[in-house]
């Protein structure tokens, strides 16, 4: 018994079972082995939820980084910053697919767990939608009425596609994954920031193909 939740919803919680959803592309080829790799080098005594809050934090530091340079989402993002932010949104996804298997590994599987997993995952749909708009250039001044409705698209897409996910995982007790899903947006947002940091007029070209 609890004494803020009734006897059935004592009983759902006590029943719950994570179930796991279809690998996406990249899950399948590399991702799902670099992460059962990674996760063998943490100790059994490192909490999954742990994982999870260490992945939110290095998220949160590229979106702190990103509206430190570039407030306005303008592709202002110096080359070191869009380096930095690349290495901490690659920490953010590493955790992320690590949490689960650490929770496994170690038996603490619990609602609480999801729970602070997928609120991890909702806030980092939101940054990850702020780098999209910086990274190619949505908002750049003189980009036009068509890319700022880009810009707006692009941030909206994201959340409103996370939350039509949530709700249908409540009914159905699974997340849905499509062959190409977030795991891929988030190598793309990864690789693009690398491409604007390291190469030599990398980000000035996106300028020119988003027009």
């Amino acid at each position: 018994p609890h004494p803020r939740a009734s006897a059935t919803r004592c009983a759902q919680v006590r029943s719950y079972r994570y179930t796991s959803p279809e690998d996406s592309v990249l899950e399948k080829l590399f991702l799902q082995r670099f992460w059962n790799f990674g996760v063998r080098f943490f100790p059994t005594w490192f909490a999954p939820n742990l994982m999870t809050t260490v992945g939110l934090v290095f998220a949160l530091g590229a979106y702190g980084t990103l509206l430190w340079h570039s407030p306005d989402l303008d592709g202002s993002l110096p080359a070191w910053a869009a380096v930095a932010c690349a290495a901490m949104l690659f920490v953010y996804q590493t955790m992320d697919g690590m949490d689960g298997k650490q929770a496994r590994r170690t038996g603490a599987g619990s609602p609480l767990g999801e729970v602070t997993d997928h609120g991890a995952d909702a806030i980092a749909a939101c940054i990850y939608g702020a780098f999209i708009c910086d990274s190619y250039g949505c908002v750049a001044h003189g980009g036009g009425l068509v890319k700022r409705w880009m810009a707006i698209g692009l941030a909206a897409y994201s959340r409103i596609n996370f939350a039509a996910d949530s709700v249908t995982a409540t009914y159905t007790g699974i997340l849905p994954v499509s062959p190409v899903d977030s795991q891929e947006l988030q190598v793309v947002v990864q690789l693009t920031l690398l491409w604007n940091g390291l190469v030599p007029g990398g980000k000035e070209a996106w300028g020119r193909v988003v027009t």
